[in-house]
């Protein structure tokens, strides 16, 4: 569990900010195409990250957590106006990560 947890750690850091672009992060909250396109390489990105890290690949349900949790926080984020507070956005995406990491080894 710690393994694949510590893998979608890693792809959730690396599809949420580098795999971002400048453009992603300044458009996506006032485009709605853009956030559906950032919230695409997000999860693939993810998927990824588990992919060669574990070598499993992910359930279509888990993608469709990670992308559809995202398409909700982050415009959330942007609405509440909660952007300055980015450990709280951080931590929403934990808690769904736990979640679909403890659903995938129980």
């Amino acid at each position: 569990m710690v393994e694949l947890l510590l893998w979608f750690v890693i792809g959730h850091f690396i599809a949420d900010f580098p795999f971002q672009s400048d453009w992603m992060g300044k458009y996506k909250a006032t485009h709605w195409e853009i956030m559906v396109y950032h919230v695409l390489v997000y999860a693939a990105g993810v998927s990824l990250v588990v992919k060669i890290g574990t070598g499993d690949t992910l359930p279509i349900w888990a993608i469709g957590v990670l992308l559809l949790s995202h398409l909700a926080i982050d415009p959330l984020k942007v609405r509440y106006k909660i952007g300055k507070y980015i450990w709280l956005d951080q931590l929403l995406h934990m808690v769904v990560i736990l979640g679909i990491v403890w659903a995938l080894v129980r």
